[in-house]
């Protein structure tokens, strides 16, 4: 299938998503992100980076929102905020206590390696005091992490890159007008 599927959900958590097929429903695969920035020692912004083990590419916390067949026939997907917190402390060891907005600040779908994502991207802004410290998590996707400065001079995921564009928060990279 070379296009994303027809029905992708316009509303998310606690919502049921009736596939057309099975394919369809195999293909398409719910992700949550954020996009976590805080004031910097230095002035300005900086944004949290974590780094895939698997792709060495840079990105937000978060991960694929657990989808379950129901006895039904329809699929159930988990609460995005109650995904994010999850994915947060799979990742690095900590538990989210900061707000979630209510609706995704950006949403891109992304075909990769073959599969289909919608990647709903929350942005917050945090302070030291809003978070613990964060630990690595044996076994898990993420390789490394860090606050920066510049996300533009590391090697992002494309929905990392368009998100940080359309925020407006730390400008453009120099590949793009």
């Amino acid at each position: 299938m070379d296009k994303l599927p027809n029905k992708i959900i316009t509303e998310i958590g606690n919502t049921e998503y009736f596939p057309e097929n099975l394919s369809e429903a195999i293909e398409y695969k719910p992700v949550v992100a954020i996009l976590m920035t805080r004031d910097a020692v230095s002035g300005g912004k900086e944004v949290l980076l974590t780094k895939s083990r698997k792709t060495g590419k840079w990105y937000y916390p978060g991960g694929k929102m657990d989808m379950q067949l129901d006895t039904d026939g329809t699929y159930k997907i988990e609460d995005p905020k109650l995904a994010l917190r999850r994915e947060f402390k799979e990742e690095l060891g900590v538990e989210l206590s900061v707000d979630i907005p209510r609706n995704p600040t950006y949403t891109e779908p992304v075909k990769t390696e073959g599969n289909f994502y919608l990647v709903y991207t929350y942005a917050v802004d945090v302070t030291d005091k809003d978070l613990g410290e964060f630990t690595l998590q044996e076994g898990d996707t993420v390789e490394e992490f860090q606050w920066v400065t510049s996300p533009f001079d590391y090697d992002l995921t494309e929905v990392a890159k368009n998100s940080l564009i359309e925020s407006g928060l730390f400008g453009k990279p120099d590949s793009v007008e």
